[in-house]
């Protein structure tokens, strides 16, 4: 919806204020990318990884893992 301005039946139910992010994106105050999975750092906080991507995430959250050295 942010990026199509086009009417949607669930759009009847969203308050004017959440349409304001549809005019930030429009005068291109911020923009949108797709994150595709490899950079979803936030995964760690919902996913069990694999240790390397679980080090990587916490590592770039400027987190320690608890179980390191055990």
């Amino acid at each position: 919806m942010a990026r199509n301005p086009q009417f949607h039946n669930c759009a009847k139910d969203i308050a004017v204020w959440y349409h304001r992010v549809q005019d930030v994106i429009n005068d291109s105050i911020i923009k949108i990318d797709s994150c595709h999975d490899p950079e979803q750092t936030a995964d760690v906080l919902t996913k069990a990884l694999h240790h390397f991507k679980h080090q990587k995430h916490i590592a770039e959250m400027g987190m320690k893992s608890t179980l390191e050295g055990t």
